[in-house]
């Protein structure tokens, strides 16, 4: 009996063992020596060949250059990201700022030489995209990056959005992004959208260049000038059709750069091929050069430390220092030092300040600008007929005169011609002229008096040409258009007392 209950257990232990094994039973496994697996020690991806960077030429001049750039429309980057750019910048002396709030851009564009936006997800108002293409008309320079690994939250219908914001501000300039992304199966690095972009034609973007690495970029078309094209294997993912494709391009003035990636600005990606020269090029597009300047820019119209030039019509009283002393803070918040000497100065610009017409301390600055100061043609043909004199005590000039001395001028022949303006009368106005070289730029302020000298330089540190005639170097302003109440007085004109009848009529 005890043998059969160990039977009976050994069974129940070993049953379950054999059916576990005959259920779960594949066979054995064979190896066959003819089977080889692949080689995969020998199976390499591919590398780009990492470029040795330039070295970085600072800056010796004193001319001051700024770059703006944009914070203001939840742009997809850190100023931290592109510190290879940033970093570039600041070794070639430009100033960097940024606009956090997007208000008053006009303004800010006026104390800027460059203007770069990056991957913005934020429409651009009406108003500031008209500030953009004004600056870009006076000179300045723009750079606009749209990359579409850089959209709101990376999905396929942000790409569009973020496009569509990128292109409202190229519409100006006859250029657009493609809403799609560039690829290359056969020739890459390491990934179908790391592609290999070549440079075309004779830029100085390009310079020192023979290929880059963009990671994952937009194609460009439009009424440009290519700067780099994927090669024939490069196609785009919209058509899945390429082999010239372009991927970044100038406008045809050249003020306007745009990108279709950002990823080769970034650390460790400017290592490779010719990033970082082209990064460099790209500084130097930005700030190499401070741009032309004209009136409109007033009063941020000066790129190195300013001279006031003491001159015989300058006479430092009182009220002269304290206006000069609030311009000399105004501008070194601009970081443009300030000083009175009476002889310009190598490297450093020209505030002149005198009254009109010009002394001869003043004529070798003034003449070139064409100013005949002798005219005597008013700007109307037809001379006013004065109104009929009326004699006795009653007489309506005398009364003129005494009444409104502020607001009665006597018929005058004396005007001013001035180029792109005309004639004006010789009183009752202020002239400003700009004039800009390799040298130094120049800012004069001709005054009708000594008094209204300084209201003009208290509308420099206004910062306002609001109601002044403009041209791009010449611009004439009312006389006392900061001191004075602008606001038109109630004319009120006694009415005078005419001789009694019978008495002689005076004749008209």
């Amino acid at each position: 009996m005890k043998k059969q209950f160990i039977l009976f257990a050994v069974i129940c232990l070993a049953l379950p063992i054999l059916l576990r094994g005959l259920w779960f039973y594949q066979g054995f496994y064979l190896r066959f020596p003819s089977v080889q697996s692949p080689d995969y020690s020998s199976f390499l991806v591919p590398q780009p060949v990492l470029s040795t960077q330039p070295i970085v030429q600072t800056n010796t001049e004193s001319q001051r250059t700024t770059v703006l750039f944009d914070l203001a429309h939840t742009n997809r980057f850190g100023l931290a990201e592109i510190d290879t750019l940033t970093n570039t910048l600041l070794m070639m002396g430009a100033g960097i700022q940024s606009d956090k709030d997007g208000k008053d851009l006009q303004s800010k564009l006026q104390n800027a030489d460059a203007y770069v936006i990056i991957a913005p997800t934020v429409a651009f108002s009406k108003e500031n995209i008209q500030s953009i293409e004004d600056f870009v008309s006076r000179g300045g320079r723009l750079l606009i990056v749209a990359d579409p690994t850089r959209t709101y939250q990376n999905y396929y219908f942000d790409m569009e959005d973020s496009v569509l914001i990128a292109n409202q501000i190229l519409e100006p300039f006859g250029i657009a992004y493609q809403t799609d992304y560039v690829y290359s199966i056969s020739h890459n690095e390491g990934n179908f959208r790391n592609i290999y972009a070549i440079p075309l034609g004779d830029n100085s973007l390009i310079k020192n260049v023979t290929k880059i690495v963009l990671y994952g970029s937009h194609s460009i078309s439009g009424n440009l000038m290519p700067l780099f094209k994927g090669d024939n294997t490069t196609l785009s993912s919209a058509t899945d059709k390429g082999g010239d494709l372009t991927v970044a391009a100038t406008s045809k003035d050249g003020r306007l750069l745009v990108l279709g990636d950002m990823g080769f600005i970034v650390t460790p990606y400017n290592q490779v091929a010719d990033n970082y020269q082209f990064v460099l090029n790209i500084a130097k597009f930005l700030a190499g050069q401070a741009r032309s300047r004209t009136i409109a820019d007033f009063p941020d119209l000066f790129t190195r430390p300013l001279v006031v030039l003491q001159n015989s019509d300058l006479t430092l009283d009182k009220n002269i220092l304290v206006e000069l002393s609030n311009l000399q803070t105004s501008y070194q918040s601009r970081s443009i030092p300030v000083s009175i000497s009476n002889q310009p100065q190598a490297g450093k610009d020209l505030l002149i300040l005198g009254v009109y017409p010009p002394s001869n301390d003043l004529k070798p600055y003034v003449d070139s600008f064409g100013i005949n100061f002798n005219s005597s043609s008013p700007i109307l043909t037809a001379t006013p007929t004065p109104p009929p004199a009326i004699t006795g005590e009653n007489n309506l000039t005398a009364t003129l005169e005494t009444t409104f001395p502020q607001i009665y001028l006597p018929p005058s022949n004396n005007y001013f011609s001035i180029p792109g303006i005309g004639t004006i009368p010789s009183k009752g106005f202020n002239i400003i002229l700009y004039s800009q070289s390799n040298e130094r730029n120049t800012l004069i302020l001709l005054a009708e008096s000594k008094k209204n000298l300084i209201d003009l330089i208290k509308l420099v540190n206004k910062g306002s040409l609001k109601d002044c005639l403009l041209q791009p170097q010449i611009a004439v302003c009312p006389g006392g258009i900061v001191s004075k109440d602008l606001t038109s007085p109630t004319l009120t004109i006694p009415t005078p007392t005419y001789p009694a009848s019978g008495s002689p009529t005076p004749a008209g």
